[in-house]
This record gives structure tokens, sequence and C-alpha cells, in this order.
């Protein structure tokens, strides 16, 4: 009898044996299969970690795209606003020189006209001296003659006289 239980014992045990084996060999598989599991996902974690890192760096890439696009923007603005600012500045000063050129334009018609005017003064002047001289020399042909008449009628009284 206690051969007997001594083999059911170790019947059963083996039967124990025999499920914890195969409970065993069950959970190595279900191991082998998360372990397949793991690497997968560690795989998957290294690509989406190497494609989060290229993303990464071609925001870092595009940023740096985005900033020199912006700074040659900026220059190109403030080249043109100096560009414009100078062609106004020159501007100004066309029309200053201008404004200033029109200013010696009327000074010089102003003076123009004034030596036209004294022109024509001195002229009228010159006119008014030859007629006046003109009169002058009539005057003095008329006085010669004058005196020549009286100078002649001076000599016939003296020889009238001297008779």
């Amino acid at each position: 009898a206690e051969v007997e239980q001594l083999q059911e014992r170790l019947s059963l045990v083996e039967h124990q044996k025999g499920d914890l084996e195969q409970e065993c060999q069950s959970l190595n598989a279900t191991i082998e299969q998360l372990e397949e599991r793991i690497g997968s996902m560690d795989a998957e974690w290294e690509e989406s970690e190497n494609r989060r890192a290229e993303l990464e760096e071609e925001k870092r890439a595009f940023e740096d795209e985005m900033r020199q696009a912006n700074d040659d923007l900026q220059q190109q603005l403030q080249s043109a606003k100096d560009q414009v600012r100078y062609k106004h500045e020159h501007a100004e000063r066309i029309a200053q020189t201008m404004k200033e050129r029109e200013t010696r334009i009327a000074e010089l018609e102003m003076e123009q006209q004034f030596s036209v005017d004294e022109t024509a003064r001195l002229q009228s002047n010159l006119e008014q001296l030859n007629v006046e001289n003109a009169e002058y020399s009539s005057r003095v042909v008329e006085q010669e003659r004058e005196i020549e008449n009286l100078q002649e009628r001076l000599s016939n009284i003296n020889r009238e006289h001297a008779r």
C-alpha cells in the first residue's frame, strides 16, 4: 500500500511535472514572443528615434533657411529703404538746385531788364547830347559867322574911319 501511495504520488508528481514542463515551455514560447516583440519594438523605437532626429535636423535646417531668408529679406528691405531715402534726398537736392537756379534766372532777368532799361536811358541821353551838340555846333557856326560879320564891319568901320 505504501508503494501504491508512493506510485500514485509519483504519478501525480510526474503528471504535475509534465504540466509544469508544458507550462514552462508555454512560458518560454511566450517569453520568446515577447522578446521578439520587444526586439521589434526596439527596432521601431530606434527607427522612430532616427526619424525624429531626421525631422529635428530638417526642422533646424528649415528654421536656419527661414532665418537666412528673413535676414536676406530684411537686408533687401533696408537696401530698398536706403535707395528710396537716397533718391528722395537726391530729388530734394535737385528741387533745391532748380529753385536756386530759378531764383538766379529771375535775378539775371531783372539785371538784364535793368541793363536794357539803362542802355535805353543812356541811348536816349546820348541822342539828347547829340541833339544838344548839334545845336551847340550850329550856334558856334552861327556865332563864328556873326563874329566874322562883326570883324568885317569893324574892319569896314576902321577903314572908313581911317580915311
